[in-house]
């Protein structure tokens, strides 16, 4: 995920690329809403739907790491998924 100070994002997810709009705060709220999104077949090991399913939900984020790794946070206590600065 690559998120640009206009306040869109880009994403790869398994063989699927897509892109969006988001807006956070400096309290830890998050709105994703995808826009455009390749739908090839990536195989049946494939997570790409739950990528798609996380932006929908996803509420709150926080940072970690000194700023290198992103935690975004589903509703309700549910799952957390990270991502890593390259």
């Amino acid at each position: 995920v690559l998120f640009l100070d206009d306040g869109t994002f880009s994403f790869k997810a398994d063989c699927n690329q897509g892109s969006g709009t988001y807006v956070a705060d400096d309290k830890g709220a998050i709105r994703l809403q995808a826009g455009p999104v390749t739908l090839a077949e990536c195989g049946s090991g494939s997570r790409y739907q739950d990528v798609i399913n996380m932006m929908q939900a996803v509420q709150d984020y926080r940072l970690e790491e000194n700023g290198a790794v992103l935690v975004l946070v589903w509703p309700a206590g549910g799952p957390e998924d990270n991502y890593r600065a390259q």
